[in-house]
């Protein structure tokens, strides 16, 4: 997830809090908003499809189910009297059609999808807490609540009661029944343990900084990675929750990562973007020194931080990025660059382009055939309310 809604949010701080969250319609081709671009420098690829629905308002996370055979897709919904409500939707993987929706009384934002336990778990941002839907039944399992209100200083200086973290993305754990979740606070962010069987708070680690957003999972070495907004790289111990490693590493804004566990690699986008920048000298951290331009992506040893590789995106504002090992290839959405972009896993030779006005967002792999499914996010120039899309790309 990679925004959040605006209207909650002074300009400054929506400008740097978009590029964090993040009816059926006809298929579409879409050939004047999706245009896929062949960098100069890559080999001949397959001819590029694109098939793009415009589904629902305020579409972020999505995950793509082969046991399910569909794309899930959470909606925000509206705000206003007449708004639609927030809703878990089911699309056909391959058409987009709309095929079935899950009413949600707390607004969707972030999801984890379990294939094996029949489950997604939905991120409430806005209610700082996780609902627990059961896939077969559409049924609510559970909702577990996560942060609680507190009474602080708002950017008005003054006291206002607010929940002490917000959340964004979620990482599940199946080997330890566990669901991980960065917590985001200007001076004190923390990583929220959620155990999957009991669906209840487990642990809440402390101590991650500056607006902790990313986060990634190395199964097979049972560590959690977590990221700030200060250029920070945190390792938990999935097994025992202990915060082992914080490492300074060569970015200022890693805003989401992906493990590749082929490589032991640790990709991260480094966003550039100044209302980042801005907040992070007001929640004090004056002599903080930048680390880099932004607009890139990078690899790092996970295991000491240091920087492997560094490659500038096209487009400017990189948000989300996908490691698809079997085809070597990293994909990622550029917020302003409106667009999806390829890279080669290992050397970061642009491999692909894709053109997706207006903000791409969330990525989610068909690991069986290579396609990625994307939300695309609707821009300034759009008409107020009306639809975002969902797009499958492949070539």
């Amino acid at each position: 997830m990679n925004t959040l809604p605006h209207r909650l949010l002074s300009t400054a701080a929506a400008a740097a809090l978009a590029a964090l969250l993040a009816g059926c319609a006809h298929q579409a081709q879409a050939p004047d908003a999706a245009k896929p671009s062949q960098p100069a420098k890559a080999s001949a690829q397959a001819q590029p499809q694109v098939v793009r629905q415009a589904i629902a308002p305020g579409l972020y996370e999505l995950a793509y189910s082969p046991k399910f055979n569909a794309v899930f897709v959470n909606s925000s919904g509206g705000f206003g009297k007449d708004a639609p409500a927030s809703r878990l939707l089911r699309l056909d993987p391959q058409s987009l059609a709309v095929l079935g929706e899950i009413p949600l009384q707390r607004r969707g934002f972030g999801m984890a999808l379990d294939e094996d336990a029949g489950r997604i778990y939905v991120g409430n941002t806005i209610d700082s807490s996780v609902t627990v839907i059961d896939i077969a039944s559409g049924k609510t399992l559970g909702v577990v609540q996560l942060a609680k209100k507190v009474q602080a200083p708002g950017r008005d200086g003054k006291m206002q009661e607010r929940y002490e973290h917000r959340f964004r993305q979620l990482v599940l754990d199946k080997a330890n029944g566990r669901l991980f979740m960065p917590g985001m606070d200007s001076k004190n962010s923390a990583l929220y343990v959620v155990d999957t069987r009991a669906l209840k708070l487990e642990k809440v680690i402390p101590g991650m900084g500056f607006t902790a957003t990313g986060i990634a999972l190395d199964e097979a070495a049972g560590k959690v990675y977590v990221s700030n907004q200060q250029g920070q790289l945190f390792t938990v111990d999935a097994r025992t929750l202990k915060l082992e490693k914080k490492h300074e590493i060569a970015l200022d804004q890693p805003l989401n990562l992906a493990f590749d566990a082929k490589s032991k690699r640790l990709f991260a986008v480094d966003q550039g973007l100044e209302a980042f920048n801005q907040s992070r000298e007001r929640a004090g951290l004056k002599d903080y020194v930048s680390r880099g331009r932004g607009d890139r992506i990078v690899a790092l040893d996970p295991k000491n931080g240091s920087l492997l590789a560094s490659q500038p995106t096209q487009g400017k504002g990189p948000v989300t990025l996908l490691a698809d090992a079997e085809r070597g290839r990293l994909w990622v959405t550029t917020r302003e660059g409106a667009s999806v972009e390829v890279f080669h896993l290992k050397t970061f030779q642009p491999l692909q382009r894709f053109d997706l006005p207006s903000h791409p967002n969330s990525l989610s792999l068909d690991a069986q055939t290579g396609a990625v499914y994307a939300t695309v996010k609707n821009g300034k120039n759009d008409a107020k309310g009306s639809n975002e899309s969902v797009v499958r790309l492949s070539f």
